[in-house]
């Protein structure tokens, strides 16, 4: 009897342990977790956190880009599609809205201008880097300031914005459309204002075809695309 009773605990133990072993194992196989494969980010997102490396990988170059749209669409938009910088100034001292609607051109924040104007230099200004010129518009006799930046450091992306032919949904992200706007700049500090000594311009007539942002309708910057020199 007592032999019985000695087999029938190790039974009973041994039926527990393998339970508990059991148990285990099925806990173990329920809490496993497999780690989850990283998603391929898209096109946007990979831009927006690779930067130049990504846009480089699609063969995006802002200078090449740039390089297409200058004679065909940006100097016909300056030259022959300008409208005339008195008319303008004219037309905004009257109405800014209707001026602006009428020949102005955004993508986003202010409006922004295509003009033309014959000018003579009055003042040379390269105290810092961002030298301006003051121009004074020949028959103008209203109260606004016209300066034409002339490097070499060049602000705002007025020809970018006011071209009609560069809108911010055929980029990938901002970076490319800031990229965009810095190539423009840079193609007028080695194209248009190169080998021009403005102080010795000074006093001269200058037929000048660029872009402004109506920022302030007291002052307005051109940024130039063209510069004939009249003498």
């Amino acid at each position: 009897m007592q032999t019985f009773k000695h087999h029938l605990r190790i039974l009973v133990i041994s039926s527990a342990l393998l339970t508990l072993m059991w148990v285990a194992a099925g806990c173990s196989s329920i809490m496993t977790i497999r780690p989850l494969e990283a998603p391929t980010p898209a096109s946007g997102e990979a831009g927006a956190t690779q930067g130049s490396s990504f846009r480089t990988s699609k063969g995006f170059d802002p200078v090449v880009y740039v390089d297409g749209l200058w004679d065909s669409k940006i100097l016909p938009k300056a030259t022959t599609e300008s409208v005339d910088l008195i008319e303008l100034l004219g037309e905004i001292a009257k109405d800014k809205d209707e001026a602006s609607q009428k020949y102005g051109h955004k993508e986003s924040g202010p409006y922004n201008f295509a003009v033309k104007a014959e000018v003579v230099i009055e003042s040379v200004d390269t105290t810092s880097r961002a030298g301006t010129v003051l121009l004074k518009p020949i028959g103008y006799a209203g109260p606004t300031e016209v300066k034409m930046q002339i490097g070499p450091v060049m602000r705002g992306t007025a020809i970018r914005d006011g071209s009609g032919h560069i809108p911010f949904n055929q980029f990938v992200n901002q970076i490319e459309y800031a990229d965009v706007g810095e190539a423009l700049n840079q193609r007028v500090l080695d194209t248009v204002l190169k080998g021009l000594d403005f102080s010795a311009l000074k006093g001269k007539t200058l037929i000048v075809y660029g872009f402004f942002t109506l920022d302030n309708p007291a002052k307005i910057l051109i940024t130039p695309v063209k510069i004939d020199v009249k003498g």
